[in-house]
């Protein structure tokens, strides 16, 4: 459990330290003009404009216009260096100036000599009305703050007691919640296995639906194989029908011709025997003993 009466006074002291902290920055004084720097004086805008971008070793800068000892300067100040002056671009600079007598020294470049660094130039911010009344109540503030300090750390026993009480309260909740973590925990796991069963068997069935699959094409092609050759023999026998269709014809030709012959001997045998009478069958007899006859010579 935590210790919250031994805690307090140290919170007290840590905030002591913040406001001590806060208190040096409020009297933190302007940085010194340093030594030999030369004022620059304007009556007017001091801004120019900015420096042509195609000038030959020449950085891009921004040119401001100033008097100093009576005598007119232009001074280029790079974008960098802008930067870090915190310094607008395309505006007046409103601070009090100050320049090296160094820079006097330097041969101007297509009109205006060029600030190269911070140490050749000091811009002067003026220091605030309100800084000084902020000086003047630092003290006051400082032990107001020391007050707010000692009412805080005077707490109650009865307030120690209550964020006993909770921390106690929160320590079961955490408890609780430590005990739900496990019963989801558990649950979990058994979900988990339960899908993993569930893959296993789902594999399972893929690897039999493929064994299926396998089994159902050969078939296929086997059925498809039979086919081909009932196909085949389909043709075959559609040949062979019309080959005996065609033989057949033949022979009906043929039977036809046999019946057209037989029909001319019944009208010739019809006309002999109008012609010998009675005596056709003894003629008959005798042809047939002549060709015997023949038959018997031959041999």
């Amino acid at each position: 459990m935590v210790n919250i009466k031994n805690d307090i006074f140290p919170y007290a002291e840590e905030k002591i330290i913040k406001n001590e902290k806060s208190t040096q920055t409020d009297l933190k004084t302007p940085t010194p003009i340093p030594d030999n720097f030369l004022t620059l004086t304007t009556e007017v805008g001091n801004y120019c404009g900015s420096t042509n971008p195609k000038w030959k070793d020449k950085l891009l800068c921004e040119r401001y216009g100033f008097a100093v000892d009576g005598q007119w300067i232009q001074l280029d100040i790079p974008h960098d260096l802008m930067k870090e002056l915190d310094l607008p671009l395309g505006e007046d600079i409103p601070h009090t100036v100050y320049i090296s007598p160094q820079v006097l020294e330097k041969s101007p470049t297509f009109g205006g000599i060029t600030i190269n660094s911070k140490e050749e130039i000091f811009i002067a911010e003026p220091f605030h009305k309100e800084q000084e009344t902020q000086t003047e109540l630092t003290g006051e503030k400082l032990l107001a703050q020391i007050k707010e300090v000692q009412q805080e750390s005077n707490l109650s026993q009865q307030t120690i007691v209550n964020f006993q009480k909770e921390v106690a309260e929160l320590e079961k909740k955490l408890s609780d919640l430590e005990k739900l973590k496990e019963v989801w925990r558990n649950k979990w796991l058994k979900e988990k296995e339960e899908n993993d069963n569930l893959t296993k068997e789902k594999k399972d069935y893929q690897i039999k639906q493929k064994k299926v699959e396998e089994e159902l094409r050969q078939k296929t092609e086997l059925i498809d194989n039979y086919l081909k050759k009932i196909r085949e023999l389909g043709r075959e026998k559609k040949q062979l029908n019309d080959d005996l269709r065609d033989k057949q014809n033949e022979v009906d030709e043929k039977d036809e011709k046999i019946n057209q012959l037989n029909l001319r001997v019944k009208v010739l045998e019809t006309s002999l025997k109008d012609y010998f009478g009675d005596k056709y069958e003894e003629h008959l007899r005798i042809d047939k003993y002549k060709k015997y006859l023949e038959i018997e010579l031959k041999k």
